[in-house]
């Protein structure tokens, strides 16, 4: 993979669509930290484009999985002392049989 800087343009290329990713149902990785004031509208939202969801916490302490659970969303959350790596790779496994797409964003 290369990158280019964000003033020259790529060259050209050739892109043959297989179907494979696509034609799979999409499973969106949403790691949170304490977004209870806006987590159940995510997992709405995110069920507008995705068949499932699910939640990959960080110690929140303000209710967010169990928002998020009611919100109809698979909900890992990180054990103290557990790298985030192995949350976020228990969440990818979830997505089993679905194309996972992890979404990262800004927190409240």
């Amino acid at each position: 993979m290369s990158a280019y800087p964000i003033n020259q343009s790529m060259p050209e290329m050739s892109l043959r669509h297989t179907g494979s990713i696509l034609s799979q149902p999409v499973a969106l990785v949403i790691p949170v930290k304490n977004q209870a004031r806006t987590i159940s509208s995510r997992v709405q939202k995110a069920f507008e484009t995705a068949r499932a969801v699910v939640i990959v916490d960080d110690g929140s302490t303000d209710g967010t999985p169990e928002l998020a659970c009611r919100a109809g969303a698979f909900v890992v959350r990180r054990e103290a002392g557990e790298a985030w790596s192995r949350a976020l790779q228990a969440g990818i496994r979830l997505a089993a049989g679905h194309a996972p797409v992890v979404c990262v964003g800004q927190e409240d």
